[in-house]
């Protein structure tokens, strides 16, 4: 499971939806940087995390931490928050932490390297088998200096886990698309035989489809900013 920590402002107020037969609170928000990442907030009713939400109007600036997943697209963030609070304007938080399988080859930038990160996560039931639902959740990862060589050099199929900051990018036909720019990561062997083969291997990838990312330009930035003042 990936979590995530946003500063971010609502975009829209939250109203009621029914979404895989459970009644929740929705909101669209978005991260106040030059550009703005689109989240999907989504809060059991009933709780107090739905309550603190509801109360709250589009346009105010709120803190939000829980468990984060791509959409069915594999374009937009959906979180489920575990805490709620309020903002002000001169704080910047974007911190995302994703456990998964690299995949792929390196994609390689001028100053930087991509790579696809394959999340299994699960829920409702599959009425065919009455077992959770397997997804498998497709990260784009971007390494920038020492990250970008542990990122070259780790192999497919690698466990690693990954902290970084979501941002918005486009590709070849100026779509936006998500990807994590990397502050850390760490991999992790299972066992004498290390990494396991694809992770995607026989499954069904969510949102992922490599022809629409081919072509894209690097940035001219070195590394991570530090603030977005």
């Amino acid at each position: 499971m990936s979590t995530a920590t946003f500063i971010v402002k609502l975009a829209s107020a939250p109203v009621q939806e029914v979404v895989n037969q459970k009644e929740v609170l929705q909101a669209f928000a978005e991260t106040p940087t030059p550009e703005p990442v689109t989240i999907q907030i989504t809060a059991n009713t009933g709780t107090s995390i739905a309550d603190r939400l509801n109360s709250k109007k589009q346009g105010d600036l709120v803190i939000i931490s829980g468990s984060i997943n791509l959409d069915d697209s594999g374009k937009n963030l959906i979180i489920n928050p575990h805490v709620l609070c309020d903002a002000h304007p001169d704080q910047f938080l974007n911190e995302i932490n994703i456990v998964g399988r690299l995949g792929g080859e390196p994609k390689q930038a001028e100053k930087s390297c991509r790579r696809s990160l394959a999340e299994n996560r699960y829920g409702g039931k599959d009425p065919s088998t009455g077992k959770a639902k397997e997804n498998t959740d497709w990260w784009l990862i971007r390494g920038y200096k020492f990250n970008r060589t542990k990122l070259e050099k780790a192999p497919k199929g690698s466990l690693v886990s990954v902290s970084g900051t979501v941002v918005t990018r486009k590709n070849k036909d100026n779509q936006p698309y998500i990807e994590v720019t990397m502050r850390k990561m760490t991999s992790h062997k299972r066992g004498k035989g290390g990494a396991a083969p694809d992770p995607a291997a026989n499954t069904t990838a969510v949102g992922y489809d490599p022809s629409a990312f081919e072509g894209d330009s690097d940035d001219s930035v070195d590394d991570l900013p530090s603030n977005w003042n």
